[in-house]
């Protein structure tokens, strides 16, 4: 007598292969990350920082007022991330504009940058040709 029994083989359950999609992905997200994480470490690098401020040129204006606008613009942060203080983040232009528009009695500044650390502040300032007073007569 036959057995009527069919042995089939078991099933065996497929593994799931990752896509070459979703590996192409991760790889080009990794990569966007990694160099986005290198430029922030190299912009924070404090060999990269300006440490030093050296000031030319003034006579009535206190250089220290200067100098203390100056900290003030490389203090903080940009999106919680990027250092203001940072060599190649810093902007002299801007930092001129302010300059000159909180010194009036300054002519022009001029900022350079020199690498790696450090900036120069060149000075101008207005020559007073007549003194205006505007008083009570003595009458």
């Amino acid at each position: 007598m036959e057995s009527r029994i069919l042995y089939t083989p078991r099933m065996r359950r497929r593994k799931k292969r990752i896509s070459r999609r979703a590996i192409f992905a991760f790889l080009v997200v990794f990569l966007a990350a990694s160099i986005l994480g290198g430029i922030v470490y190299l912009l924070r690098y404090p060999a990269w920082q300006i440490t030093e401020i050296s000031l030319s040129g003034f006579e009535r204006v206190a250089p220290a007022d200067v100098e203390a606008k100056i900290w003030e613009d490389l203090r903080g942060t940009r999106a919680f991330v990027l250092p203001r203080g940072s060599y190649f983040l810093f902007d002299a232009a801007v930092s001129e504009e302010k300059i000159l528009k909180n010194f009036p009695r300054l002519e022009s500044v001029t900022i350079k940058k020199e690498f790696p650390s450090k900036i120069s502040v060149v000075a101008k300032e207005r020559e007073f040709w007549a003194i205006y007073c505007a008083g009570e007569s003595g009458r």
